[in-house]
């Protein structure tokens, strides 16, 4: 593609970022047919749009966020400059099934802090971003089975995507399942696939993500909010490294790592009755905990950043200069929304701040209220899961976790004693609530 067409391109449109050289994609329809004459970003977009492409192969890494913001389930494979029919077969069985490849990095194994894309890139080189990379390196050398989680808003799927990318299966595919979305049923057939005729409409085998994610790894949502079934087919999975189709009785051996997705903290997911015990107890070695963004906020200022000129690049602005009383009222804030609070904030800074001064009392609000929203479920009683008592088993617990285990310090911030404190532990050990360990 020439100069002028590639500046065409990055100006025509915001959502696709700069730098991107659309001449050089390659993009297949529903058939596997090649989709020709693209000439720039605002005809890709339109395209794109209207539902024509269904794969876009790249020989380098590009942004994916655009693309997957108007179709979700487009397959894009980066490192490839000649993709086979094969390869494109694949692609298009995995799109079918709503599988979502969210990585098929087809070059050589990346390490360190490269090991992640630009948009997947963990902010920050204060000491918990530091610690949390160290233990992504950790866990990352050894193939077993993982689970990465942090509170709502934070980037818990991002971190996953840097630990594939970190191992050494980062030259295999790193496919995306949703496990909360959709019956069992279809939880169970993205999951495994499913044999002719296990259940009415099941004509044709579909594809199982356990065979797409060959060589590479299987990305699990949200598997704390599935159901039993699907958990315990799940911990089967983790624990004889074997599955089989629903509806077949044909075991096969699974060349895969399993890295689980979650908000909420395992053991209060156990407590609770979200996530298996079998299930925990497979990953319980290699959890790994991304850090609240206020227990980040030495590297505020870079966040800010990078929040900032990725929302003028989706909307084809230049991020604007803040006052400094503005960066204050944004470190004061809560965010009890973390990282996808901060971002909507930063969108709305970006739309709101061309060629004028914000208001801090007015950027005082946004946050203030969106906080609010974000904090309030977490102590609403739902009047069937959620008791008082939950409630009040994970403040302990948080609390304890928050000192270490050191019982007599989390005591006294509790305002209960110590010998109150055990007694609760020990009631929820015995109703096996609770591991043995803590």
């Amino acid at each position: 593609m020439s100069t002028s067409t590639q500046l065409r391109s990055e100006a025509s449109t915001g959502w696709l970022g700069q730098g991107i050289d659309v001449g050089s994609l390659h993009c297949f329809d529903a058939s596997g047919e090649a989709v020709s004459g693209i000439a720039d970003a605002m005809e890709l977009e339109t395209v794109l749009r209207a539902g024509e492409i269904h794969v876009i192969i790249a020989p380098t890494s590009i942004d994916r966020d655009p693309l997957l913001a108007i179709d979700p389930l487009v397959q894009i494979l980066h490192g490839v400059a000649s993709p086979s029919a094969e390869l494109i077969s694949e692609l298009l069985k995995a799109r079918q099934a709503g599988l979502g490849l969210l990585i098929r990095s087809m070059g050589g194994t990346p390490s360190g802090d490269s090991a992640c894309r630009p948009h997947d890139e963990l902010i920050g080189g204060g000491e918990a971003m530091s610690g949390l990379r160290n233990r992504l390196r950790q866990v990352a050398e050894h193939d077993v089975p993982s689970l990465v989680h942090g509170p709502l808003g934070t980037p818990v799927e991002a971190t996953a995507r840097w630990l594939h990318m970190s191992s050494p299966r980062a030259d295999g595919p790193l496919v995306a399942v949703d496990c909360d979305s959709g019956l069992e049923s279809q939880v169970l057939g993205r999951l495994f696939g499913y044999a002719p005729g296990a259940f009415p409409g099941t004509e044709q085998p579909q594809v199982a993500a356990v065979m797409a994610a060959r060589g590479g790894t299987l990305l699990l949502r949200s598997l704390d909010r599935a159901s039993q079934s699907v958990q315990e087919r799940v911990g089967e999975l983790l624990r004889d490294g074997a599955w089989c189709a629903v509806g077949d009785r044909h075991w096969r051996t699974a060349d895969l790592r399993v890295v689980l997705a979650m908000d909420q903290p395992p053991v209060q997911a156990v407590m609770r009755g979200h996530l298996s015990r079998q299930v925990l107890d497979r990953v319980g070695s290699h959890v790994i905990r991304v850090p609240a963004l206020r227990d980040r906020l030495e590297d505020f200022e870079e966040l800010l950043n990078h929040q900032l000129k990725r929302a003028a690049a989706r909307m084809g602005r230049r991020p604007p200069a803040l006052p400094t009383d503005v960066v204050s009222v944004l470190a004061e804030a809560p965010w009890a929304g973390n990282d996808r609070e901060f971002a909507a904030i930063c969108e709305r800074l970006v739309l709101y701040g061309q060629g004028v001064e914000l208001d801090p009392a007015m950027v005082r609000d946004w946050a203030g209220s969106a906080s609010l929203d974000s904090a309030a479920p977490e102590m609403v009683c739902d009047g069937s899961g959620r008791m008082l008592a939950d409630i009040e088993r994970e403040s302990i617990l948080a609390t304890l976790q928050h000192y270490r285990g050191h019982r007599r310090r989390a005591a006294a911030a509790l305002g209960i004693g110590v010998r109150t404190l055990g007694l609760k532990l020990r009631q929820w050990k015995d109703a096996a609530i609770i591991p043995e360990s803590l």
